[in-house]
């Protein structure tokens, strides 16, 4: 993480070691499967389909690697870059700031203003820091940046 709520912007990372992980779990699920689907390529169209599948997600992990996505926390609000996709919220978009878990992982949600047409929001998971304390910063920060109000 680099910045601070005195020296912004704030840079949060996601975390290479978890897309790391994540790498090495696909590319063994595609040296274990490779054999099966070139063995029995006509019969089983759905090996193939999940090597596909499979590779694609290792792609993606490898992009991980290579420039992780940020969660940019600066005064106009915070930006969250992960791969090819963008999001920015203000801080009168977004409040109140909460770990939040789902069958798979956990992230953090935050509510959204009434009339904005959904009624909360959520960060993408694996970021350096636990979504507990990147909750924390964040309220600190929109308390800070946005007059502390609602």
């Amino acid at each position: 993480m680099r910045g601070s709520l005195d020296e912004p912007p704030i840079v949060v990372r996601t975390s290479r070691a978890k897309a790391g992980l994540r790498l090495g779990v696909l590319a063994l699920l595609l040296l274990a499967m490779s054999p099966v689907a070139h063995a029995h390529w006509r019969s089983n169209p759905l090996a193939w389909i999940l090597i596909g599948l499979f590779g694609a997600l290792a792609l993606t992990s490898v992009w991980e690697l290579l420039a992780p996505g940020r969660l940019i926390i600066g005064p106009d609000g915070m930006e969250q870059r992960h791969l090819w996709r963008r999001r920015h919220w203000s801080w009168r978009q977004a409040r109140r700031f909460q770990p939040a878990r789902n069958r798979f992982y956990r992230f953090v949600g935050f509510d959204r203003p009434p009339g904005s047409g959904r009624d909360a929001g959520d960060l993408n998971q694996d970021w350096e820091l636990p979504p507990p304390a990147l909750a924390s910063l964040l309220n600190a920060a929109r308390a800070r940046w946005s007059g502390g109000g609602s």
